[in-house]
């Protein structure tokens, strides 16, 4: 039969409670009753279980893990990259799912996370009102639980966010050193507003127009970018140049192209961005903006634990990780 903590307590003649101090070395245990405790546990070869640990330390040693739907590569890649670092860490993740319009289901995962005590939980699905913002961080701190947000900022919370201006600007910055002027670009508003706001600022610093008819909005998805593309080369407003705001984007736009019998880069120049697995599979191969999601990770996870030790040392962090560009085989110069 497996021994228990009752069983240890039994043989060192002390409370179950005197014996879950010794086991979380708490000062309030005399070195007389510490040892008979510790010679109790060796008689007995005891070796408490995750359970009992975290019934004694009112820990579950589970992360929350809350991110858009699985859809676009990116999400799956940076979820498995945080559930191998919580596991090296001694933790096990628990995966929740809301696409940044649904602060209904938000709301509920909040409250399975409150109800399950997980130690702490990330959060990467954007609410996209600021009176959803604030709600979230009420039910946040009403959990009183450990926090890290990435890609928005809650108050009192860290947060890790990639410099999307500065990438997108990046992007455009490349085209623009091909030669483009005419540049396209086709986003969404849940995923693109820092992008966008970096394709703007290079049109700005290089004294070029931003043509507002050759911008395009929609879901992230390969087949907005399709239809996104299509539309654009049947315009009148004529262009060189995409920027799409992701990979999948990207991607869909590359099929209009080959569709409309055109080549790429030398009718078209296209570059994506986040950097997903498929960009190396496509013809030709996609130039694209990378995130640094290993750094990410890494820094979400870290900031969540030290939070879970003390909030208020890292509460005022907030990083910003800069962007690179990865060129491949979509862009060129303009077509002589």
């Amino acid at each position: 039969m497996k021994t228990t903590i009752k069983d240890v307590a039994e043989l060192a003649g002390v409370s179950i409670a005197t014996v879950s101090r010794v086991l979380n070395n708490k000062d309030r245990v005399n070195a007389n009753t510490r040892k008979k405790v510790q010679q109790a546990i060796q008689a007995l070869d005891f070796k408490p279980s995750t359970i009992a640990r975290s019934m004694i330390n009112n820990e579950t040693h589970t992360i929350g893990l809350l991110i858009p739907l699985l859809s676009n590569e990116f999400w799956s890649n940076f979820a498995e990259g945080i559930e191998q670092l919580l596991w090296d860490h001694g933790y096990t993740t628990n995966l929740f799912m809301a696409d940044n319009n649904s602060f209904d289901k938000m709301k509920a995962i909040m409250k399975t996370i409150e109800n399950k005590r997980l130690d702490g939980i990330i959060l990467c699905s954007v609410p996209q009102l600021p009176e959803q913002v604030k709600e979230l961080s009420e039910m946040i701190v009403a959990a009183n639980i450990p926090a890290v947000t990435f890609e928005f900022s809650l108050p009192g919370i860290p947060s890790v966010k990639g410099d999307h201006i500065q990438g997108g600007c990046m992007a455009v910055e490349h085209l623009i050193r091909f030669g483009h002027r005419s540049i396209a670009y086709i986003g969404g508003p849940e995923i693109s507003i820092a992008r966008e706001m970096g394709f703007r600022q290079a049109h700005l610093l290089h004294n070029i127009p931003c043509q507002e008819a050759l911008i395009q909005y929609g879901k992230p998805t390969v087949d907005f970018g399709r239809e996104a593309m299509k539309k654009l080369l049947v315009s009148d407003m004529i262009h060189t140049a995409v920027f799409c705001a992701n990979d999948l984007l990207a991607i869909g736009a590359m099929e209009a192209i080959h569709a409309r019998g055109l080549q790429i880069p030398q009718d078209v120049s296209v570059v994506g961005y986040d950097n997903i697995k498929a960009c190396e599979y496509v013809t030709p191969q996609l130039t694209t903006i990378v995130q640094p999601v290993p750094q990410m990770t890494r820094l979400l996870v870290e900031t969540l634990l030290e939070a879970k030790d003390d909030l208020s040392h890292v509460s005022n962090r907030n990083f910003i990780l800069p962007m690179e560009i990865k060129v491949r085989g979509t862009t060129g110069p303009v077509k002589a």
